[in-house]
């Protein structure tokens, strides 16, 4: 059985991060501040700060989830579903997922899917280092999701995804 305190905080994380969801509902990313998501949430400042370092730390938290699933195009087992999936919920949250995928939000989260990718690449064989064909990768995803957003043109979540997985394998020195 866990102990109070524990379930406490991890009732503190869920608070923050469903202030936070709703803060990006409603505004600009630069213009949520932690003060703004604290009084959202009800959780103390120190609570805060045992869970996230700072609010792009808590857009990191908030996106792993997902972005693992989308990590995942690179390997040749991946779920084609999964990732489908993945991409249905960001067209029906389209409003969040332009706010996170504008121009003043992108580095963040490119270097976060980034980060999702390398751990996922950690052992196959890439014909750059890790790091570089990460964000190039990174890159590439977000950017045929946000034009994806932008513009369907008849183009399925199913679509997408099969077309991310063959970039994400083009990566792969043992891929023909």
């Amino acid at each position: 059985m866990q102990a109070k305190s524990s379930i406490q905080a991890e009732g503190a994380r869920a608070a923050i991060l469903r202030a936070f969801f709703q803060q990006v509902l409603n505004q600009r990313y630069s213009e949520i501040s932690i003060a703004k998501i604290l009084a959202s949430s009800g959780v103390a400042r120190s609570m805060f700060y045992q869970h996230f370092a700072n609010k792009d730390d808590l857009l990191d938290a908030s996106l792993q989830g997902l972005f693992s699933v989308l990590a995942s195009i690179v390997r040749p087992d991946a779920s084609t579903s999964a990732i489908s999936r993945v991409l249905a919920h960001f067209f029906e949250n389209r409003a969040i997922a332009r706010t996170i995928l504008s121009p003043s939000v992108r580095p963040k989260v490119v270097h976060c899917l980034a980060r999702c990718i390398a751990k996922t690449w950690h052992k196959a064989p890439v014909a750059l280092p890790i790091a570089l064909a990460s964000i190039a990768l990174a890159e590439a995803t977000l950017g045929l999701i946000s034009a994806w957003l932008r513009e369907p043109n008849g183009c399925s979540a199913e679509q997408l995804a099969s077309a991310l997985q063959r970039l994400g394998l083009a990566w792969n020195v043992d891929q023909p």
